[in-house]
């Protein structure tokens, strides 16, 4: 057997093109499971920041709603006392 039938027998019938379509296949997978895992990543901290606000105390809604101008200085300082 001669050199050129030992690497068609190596390549099968697609030749040298295929070992570049192989190559080109595993590195689009790759880059694709990289911003894949990036974007999972981020989704999730995103996720976890914006929860972040609705554990808000009942002080601080109370502040915010005197601020507003909802509450009066004798509404915010007795609804302060009762929730102290």
């Amino acid at each position: 057997m001669d050199m050129t039938q030992m690497m068609d027998q190596m390549m099968g019938p697609w030749g040298v093109g295929m070992t570049w379509l192989n190559f080109l296949t595993g590195v689009t997978f790759l880059v694709l499971a990289i911003v894949g895992i990036f974007g999972g990543v981020r989704w999730l901290i995103g996720q976890r920041s914006r929860g972040e606000g609705e554990h808000e105390t009942a002080l601080n809604i109370l502040k915010k709603r005197y601020a507003r101008g909802e509450l009066t200085k004798e509404d915010f300082e007795a609804k302060k006392r009762d929730i102290a």
